[in-house]
C-alpha cells in the first residue's frame, strides 16, 4: 500500500502545466513543519479537475492537507543520477478559512441561487379506487 497523508503550507505560488493532450497539472510544494526538527519539503502534484481547483483556490502560505501516492523519480543530467520524490495527489483539502484568503484577482465565485420549485406533496385526499370490472371498455 502506497499513501502520504501530510499537512503543510504552501512555499509559493502553485504553477500550471500541460500534457501532450492538454490536460492539466498543478504542481506546488508545501512545507511541513515538525517542531523538533527543520521544516520537511514536499513536492506535490495534481492532475485534471483537481488541479484546477487548487491552481484557482491555493496561494503562498494555504494550509493543505494532501493524499496522494508516494512516487519516486531518477532521473540523469551530465552524468550524474538524482532521485526525485513527490506526491501524486488525488486528494487536496483546503485548510485555509475563505476570510483568510489573501486578495487576488480570482475571488471566490458566488454561487448563484437556485429557484425555489413547487414541492409536489400527496394530498390527504382518498382517491376513489376504479376496480378492473367497473371499466367502460
Amino acid at each position: 500500500m502506497n499513501i502520504s497523508i501530510i499537512i503543510g503550507n504552501l512555499t509559493r505560488e502553485p504553477e500550471r502545466y500541460a500534457t501532450q493532450a492538454g490536460d492539466s497539472i498543478c504542481r506546488f510544494t508545501i512545507a511541513n513543519n515538525d517542531d523538533k526538527e527543520k521544516p520537511i519539503f514536499v513536492p506535490c502534484s495534481t492532475y485534471g479537475k483537481l488541479s484546477e481547483n487548487c491552481l484557482t483556490y491555493l496561494h503562498k502560505g494555504s494550509k493543505v492537507l494532501v493524499s496522494g501516492k508516494l512516487r519516486i523519480y531518477e532521473s540523469d543530467k551530465n552524468g550524474v543520477k538524482y532521485k526525485n520524490t513527490e506526491i501524486f495527489c488525488n486528494q487536496v483539502e483546503f485548510l485555509t478559512p475563505k476570510n483568510e484568503q489573501p486578495d487576488n484577482d480570482m475571488p471566490f465565485p458566488d454561487v448563484p441561487e437556485r429557484p425555489q420549485e413547487k414541492r409536489k406533496y400527496p394530498s390527504d385526499k382518498k382517491e376513489e379506487v376504479v376496480l378492473p370490472d367497473d371499466m367502460p371498455f
